[in-house]
């Protein structure tokens, strides 16, 4: 996993901010210690409720994670707890510890 320890931290304050409860995933390039650049994705599970809420928020929270981050490209995918097994690309992530 290419994220250093202050960037989870930075990513896990500023979700944190909007939710107290979620789980946090990292897929895409990022996953390859092999591998240079590129953006990172994220997968954010909420609960159901949570989830409703922060859609409308997405933009933000993307923006305030980039700004964070160095103005790093940030990819996130939302899913409530409820669609979470009907997501195939999902399974395909790492959870981060949160």
């Amino acid at each position: 996993m290419r994220l250093s320890q202050a960037e989870i931290l930075v990513i896990k304050n500023v979700i944190g901010k909007l939710s107290p409860s979620y789980e946090l995933y990292l897929h895409g390039s990022r996953l390859s210690d092999e591998l240079k650049g590129g953006d990172i994705d994220l997968f954010i599970v909420l609960p159901d409720d949570v989830y409703n809420d922060l859609q409308t928020k997405k933009h933000y929270l993307e923006s305030e994670l980039s700004i964070n981050l160095n103005e790093q490209k940030i990819d996130i995918t939302l899913i409530s707890q409820s669609n979470i097994s009907s997501n195939d690309f999902f399974r395909k992530s790492e959870k981060m510890r949160c």
